[in-house]
């Protein structure tokens, strides 16, 4: 007898609805807080800078590399904040972009039983590596950069990841 809440069971439609819902906790669900004054000094610190020089788009690519299964949801708390400020993380783990990623994301793994971001960005056939993916996810990644292009069609058409051979010595 087939367990109906296995994914390898499901409908198309029911994997669709699957990825809603984790969609939708990933964006209300609890979110982690990082002072910006936090992140700002850490790169100022790694690249030799002063602080007021580190930009917002230096902060988002920092930020980027934390999300994670561990970390789905980031909100960098802004030190001065002032209206004109380029978008915070959050705010871009909110927009329409990051949410047609996710919800492509979800379907892939539903519909080819996959489990685990890891499996993805380890395959040889992704056309990804860890940081561009969690960079693509957080919607660092430009849209029409040809490693967005790549991976995307890889999830669309739900090709199974294979896994990389380790290097010969």
């Amino acid at each position: 007898m087939s367990d109906p809440n296995d994914p390898k069971n499901w409908t198309p439609f029911r994997a669709y609805f699957e990825a809603f819902r984790k969609v939708k906790e990933i964006v209300t669900g609890p979110q982690e807080h990082i002072p910006e004054v936090l992140v700002r000094d850490f790169i100022a610190k790694q690249r030799g800078i002063k602080p007021e020089e580190v930009t917002w788009e230096q902060i988002r690519f920092e930020v980027s590399g934390l999300l994670s299964e561990d970390y789905p949801a980031i909100k960098v708390i802004p030190s001065n904040p002032i209206a004109d400020e380029p978008p915070t993380t959050s705010e871009l783990a909110e927009t329409d972009e990051v949410k047609r990623r996710r919800a492509l994301l979800e379907t892939y793994k539903a519909a080819a039983h996959v489990q685990s971001n890891k499996r993805i960005y380890e395959a040889s056939n992704s056309g990804v590596h860890k940081p561009q993916f969690y960079q693509w996810l957080s919607g660092v990644l430009p849209a029409d950069s040809s490693t967005t292009k790549n991976f995307e069609r890889f999830l669309r058409e739900q090709h199974q990841p294979i896994k990389r051979r380790k290097p010969q010595n």
